[in-house]
């Protein structure tokens, strides 16, 4: 029989998240996926960030530096289960900034601010082994775009429960995909049963032959 399917219909469409939605998202995350333009091709990146007032700050070693340096125009991936069935996904997109000499003086300080902020939440955590001196550099990328979606994640029939709504949609899809098999099967059960009563009757109408005519 064919395997049943693991998904039921659709229970919902993506839904868009609002704004104050995404920046409480990236502020209770600190893991991405950073995408940039490397020798003509698309890259991806896993980076650790901070989100502090419309910016992403995060660490850089000297090859990223150094494709920043050519192409600032970046985009960030972050994604958040918020349960068993659904996740969040925020995407980010911006020019990205060294944090020194910014320019001013607010935005030396908000700078520092991200920095400091980025160090103490790498202190959170178990200890960790003493590293040598760092060789990277942190960059901001400021938030000039932004949109979030909640979706649906289909997961297989044996990892979750369905609702009344899948439920009825597997049994529809299984009586559809057996009946089919049970016509053969019963139309195998009368063939024999045929077969059965046409042995039995040439059995019964076979001559007799006697003891005596085998002695003979």
């Amino acid at each position: 029989m064919p395997a049943t399917p693991n998904v039921g219909p659709p229970r919902s469409a993506d839904e868009s998240l609002p704004a104050t939605n995404c920046e409480a998202l990236l502020r209770r995350a600190c893991f991405g996926h950073l995408a940039f333009a490397r020798d003509g091709h698309a890259d991806v990146l896993p980076i650790r960030y901070i989100f502090l007032d419309g910016w992403v700050y995060f660490r850089a070693d000297l090859g990223l530096s150094e494709v920043i340096a050519h192409s600032p125009w970046l985009v960030l991936s972050v994604t958040e289960f918020q349960d068993a069935n659904l996740v969040s996904s925020v995407i980010v997109r911006g020019g990205c900034y060294q944090t020194e000499q910014t320019g001013t003086t607010i935005g030396d300080a908000a700078a520092l601010r991200g920095i400091k902020e980025l160090r103490d939440r790498a202190m959170v955590g178990p200890q960790r082994k003493p590293r040598g001196r760092r060789s990277s550099t942190v960059f901001r990328l400021h938030v000039d775009e932004m949109r979030g979606i909640t979706a649906l994640v289909p997961r297989p029939a044996r990892d979750r429960s369905f609702d009344d709504r899948e439920n009825q949609h597997v049994r529809e899809t299984e009586r559809d995909q057996t009946a089919p098999e049970d016509k053969r099967a019963a139309a195998d059960s009368v063939a024999e049963v045929v077969r059965h009563n046409v042995r039995g009757s040439s059995h019964a109408t076979a001559p007799h032959r006697s003891c005596a005519t085998y002695a003979r």
